[in-house]
């Protein structure tokens, strides 16, 4: 598959932690490119084949942007539906280039994720008025623990942890997608 870190939502000591701290701030600074939703065809799929659905997902939208895989900068972290449980995605992606981030990209975005076999894709450009980064890490919200235990509550283990790309702390790539360099 690829790199990546995976962070659990339910690990405590992380949030207070000076790696927690520095993992959040280093988040808010990411110029993100793109928030989305990412549903599955069947619900019985493993773990493994919906990341391996997702990797391939980036990898694709890296080839037609030019952009090397390890330094596309992404967040992942899936969770199950209020209604019926089924698992889904939601995700950020920063690292293309400018004139990447537009409507027609979020587009070729759905239409590559039922090619892979994936179900209904959702995908905006990133705004960050719109609380994507918060809704995508809510779990590892420091300001909001008591706002956001229910839906802490309503993670099993299997799906308690948010994935981040190893390019998240890559100190020239970050400086490349971010308005301040930080290192945790």
């Amino acid at each position: 598959m690829g790199s990546a870190l995976r962070y659990t939502c339910a690990e405590e000591a992380i949030l207070a932690s000076p790696v927690g701290c520095g993992l959040i701030y280093t988040l808010q600074r990411v110029q993100w490119g793109f928030f989305g939703t990412l549903t599955f065809k069947s619900a019985r799929l493993p773990e493994r084949v919906r990341v391996t659905m997702f990797f391939a997902l980036v990898r694709r939208l890296c080839r037609w942007f030019k952009i090397p895989f390890r330094k596309c900068v992404w967040a992942l972290r899936q969770e199950p539906g209020e209604i019926g449980g089924r698992l889904h995605f939601h995700f950020l992606i920063a690292g293309l280039p400018p004139y990447a981030v537009q409507v027609a990209t979020c587009m070729s975005i759905k239409a590559q994720w039922e090619k892979l076999g994936g179900g209904m894709a959702r995908v905006r450009k990133y705004d960050s008025r719109k609380q994507g980064l918060e809704y995508t890490l809510k779990c590892l919200n420091l300001t909001n623990v008591g706002a956001n235990l229910y839906e802490i509550k309503k993670f099993s283990h299997s799906v308690d942890e948010v994935m981040l790309s190893n390019s998240i702390w890559d100190p020239a790539n970050l400086s490349r997608v971010s308005d301040t360099l930080v290192t945790a």
